[in-house]
């Protein structure tokens, strides 16, 4: 269960060029989180983002930091490839 309440972002401790980045959102009106594999790709079932984090942290170490949101006229420099 994913008690946090607060979107975050989950990037390893040595990475570099946007490699293994994931963004984690939270929705404070659905209580529900939503975690960004790929352009394409997100998770939204609370037991899937866990299996998934706890798969990343089997690899290497991660941080797990706030999530910060860029002004919107600079939204288009930091979108996920």
């Amino acid at each position: 269960m994913i008690i946090l309440k607060s979107s975050l972002f989950i990037k390893p401790v040595d990475g570099s060029k946007q490699i293994d980045n994931y963004p984690m959102y939270y929705d404070a009106q659905t209580s529900s989180y939503q975690l960004m594999i790929n352009k394409d790709k997100s998770l939204i079932n609370e037991m899937e983002i866990m299996e998934f984090i706890n798969d990343l942290l089997t690899r290497k170490s991660y941080l797990f930091q706030p999530l910060l949101q860029n002004h919107p006229n600079t939204q288009v420099l930091t979108e996920i490839k």
